[in-house]
């Protein structure tokens, strides 16, 4: 049986963010950069695992409306497969924003994750 790198990912988000929820912490809920920083680390890998998968689930089933968006989604999601990013790597990416823009520590975490890779 062969896997592919995008089911690999999925799956690899989908305990991360079992592992999540398992410690009691509402990895749906949205939350600031500024709580995102004060999380335990393998909170902060799960939720930011879990944000990229959220959104390129979203877009993969055309749930996003037809625009800039939606083609960013596709093209990072792609770039993430072909690169094969780790996940700690994505969750080092959104820390690194972090420090780089503080202003999005105000904002809310998804996309600004999105927007860190």
């Amino acid at each position: 049986m062969v896997v592919s790198q995008r089911t690999v990912f999925v799956l690899a988000a989908l305990i991360a963010a079992a592992i999540v929820a398992a410690t009691g912490s509402a990895l749906a809920s949205y939350i600031s950069g500024e709580q995102y920083s004060k999380q335990k680390p393998l909170y902060q890998l799960g939720y930011a695992v879990g944000a990229i998968d959220m959104l390129t689930e979203l877009q993969g089933l055309g749930s996003l409306q037809a625009g800039p968006l939606n083609d960013a989604v596709a093209k990072i999601a792609q770039c993430l497969i072909d690169k094969k990013v780790k996940q700690s790597e994505i969750a080092g990416a959104y820390v690194t924003y972090l420090q780089q823009v503080p202003k999005s520590r105000a904002e809310q975490a998804p996309l600004s994750i999105f927007e860190a890779v």
